[in-house]
């Protein structure tokens, strides 16, 4: 095994730990309304604004 398959499957890996946590926290943002979503989107950064982001583009809303 190669040093480019090892960092391969490191990054692999952390991808999928991010992906893991912006699923479990979308889950819990799934059921706020549409208003909450916005305040909070515009009021917080990192993960938290990508898993609120993404249910909010789901909804029809877009960045333009």
């Amino acid at each position: 095994m190669g040093l480019l398959d090892v960092l391969g499957g490191f990054v692999q890996n952390k991808v999928n730990e991010r992906d893991d946590r912006i699923n479990k926290i979308r889950a819990r943002y799934e059921s706020g309304d549409n208003e909450y979503l916005i305040r909070k989107f515009k009021s917080t950064t990192g993960e938290e604004k990508m898993a609120i982001g993404l249910i909010l583009k789901d909804r029809g809303y877009s960045s333009s």
